[in-house]
């Protein structure tokens, strides 16, 4: 059993604790803490994704629209932490003095959680239920009887109270940061994409970068291959581009089919990704 959506539109996952000794670390912060989402849920609490996160889930059934980026009326989000269960309650407390009100917990089937304040409640009350040790769930509060369902499945299947079950949260070794989405965003869906998936990865001092792209048919994804990579040069020479500092990685990408999908593939340096990262940071912000 799993916390995150079944069938699952959009998926994200960030390794905080692999990323948190690495020149990227402030920046992939940045990034995150950009996103209305977190200002929502952090507000004005010094709360740290890469500081005090070890691995962040975030999933979602369907993907509504990619107003400056991906937008879910019911999201869930998976944390592993490394607070025992008073600092994490602590920061969670921080975090509704914040909203100028009081975060009550309350026990169920043994487990604690508390409707979140702020404007994130308002339409869809949100509830962050302390599944185990290190780790927390925020999710609709209607949807508290499937959390602890799976919480007590897990439960029964620990040997150790700080065991690591949830299938999400095992990031691959040297994987930083994945996301996968079944609903394009609009410039992906005008070329015909339907889905699309993304790692970074670790490799030496910076990350190899490897996109898919599905495509309805087999000589869609060829028309996508070849019209693609005559670009890339022609793109990694654009202002902007070369203004970001990120015409080595579209200079070196290389794209090739795999049946009815496309597979992108380049190699990027940390401050090739840290510009990257910014950019990324004035998109999401736009509304997450």
């Amino acid at each position: 059993m799993t916390f995150v959506h079944v069938p699952r539109g959009f998926f994200l996952r960030i390794d905080c604790a692999s990323i948190r000794g690495t020149p990227i670390a402030a920046d992939v912060s940045t990034l995150w803490r950009s996103s209305p989402l977190f200002q929502e849920l952090a507000r004005g609490a010094s709360f740290d994704p890469i500081r005090d996160l070890d691995v962040m889930v975030s999933t979602s059934g369907a993907v509504s629209s990619w107003q400056g980026g991906p937008a879910a009326s019911r999201w869930r989000v998976v944390l592993r932490h490394h607070q025992d269960a008073a600092g994490a309650r602590a920061l969670l407390a921080q975090m509704a003095r914040a909203d100028g009100q009081a975060l009550v917990w309350r026990g169920g089937q043994g487990i604690a959680s508390a409707i979140l304040p702020g404007e994130i409640s308002s339409a869809t009350p949100y509830a962050i239920v302390l599944t185990a040790d290190h780790e927390a769930v925020i999710a609709p509060d209607d949807e508290l009887p499937a959390i602890l369902a799976v919480a007590r499945d897990h439960e029964a299947r620990r040997d150790a109270p700080s065991d690591p079950i949830e299938p999400s949260l095992a990031s691959p070794l040297g994987e930083l940061a994945r996301v996968e989405t079944t609903s394009a965003p609009p410039m992906l869906a005008s070329m015909g994409v339907t889905a699309a998936r993304a790692t970074v990865m670790r490799s030496g001092q910076g990350s190899a970068i490897h996109v898919e792209l599905d495509f309805p048919t087999t000589s869609q994804a060829q028309g996508f291959v070849a019209a693609t990579q005559p670009l890339l040069p022609q793109l990694a020479q654009s202002p902007t581009i070369v203004s970001l500092g990120l015409a080595r990685p579209l200079e070196t990408m290389q794209v090739i089919q795999h049946g009815a999908s496309a597979a992108l593939d380049t190699q990027a340096s940390f401050d090739e990704l840290r510009a990257l990262f910014g950019a990324l940071a004035l998109f999401v912000g736009g509304g997450f």
